[in-house]
């Protein structure tokens, strides 16, 4: 605990690091932050269970036009995980009745 709040760190592959972008804070400082595509795959990722279809129905996901599900598909089928393929399936599908509705 800090003044700042909790921090819970976790650890990722080093092959699923990718699709970070590094933002300029300005003062010469920079953030690498992820692209909402790569948030949510961590999110399944780090998630016990989060291929269930309701989960990933309690996401709520909105502004479906933001999420390029094209390259979510890419960094899920990189990972090489039956799990996060399965939720990236099931998410498409979700973001597909969404559009249609």
């Amino acid at each position: 605990m800090t003044t700042l709040g909790s921090f819970i760190f976790k650890h990722i592959k080093k092959a699923l690091f990718s699709s970070y972008q590094a933002i300029d804070l300005g003062e010469g400082q920079s953030a690498f932050i992820a692209t909402p595509e790569k948030a949510l795959m961590n999110l399944l990722y780090l998630t016990p269970g989060s291929d269930n279809p309701d989960y990933l129905r309690e996401l709520r996901l909105q502004n479906s036009e933001t999420l390029n599900t094209g390259l979510l598909m890419e960094l899920v089928d990189r990972s090489g995980s039956r799990k996060l393929k399965r939720a990236a399936r099931r998410i498409k599908a979700f973001m597909s009745e969404l559009e249609a509705s």
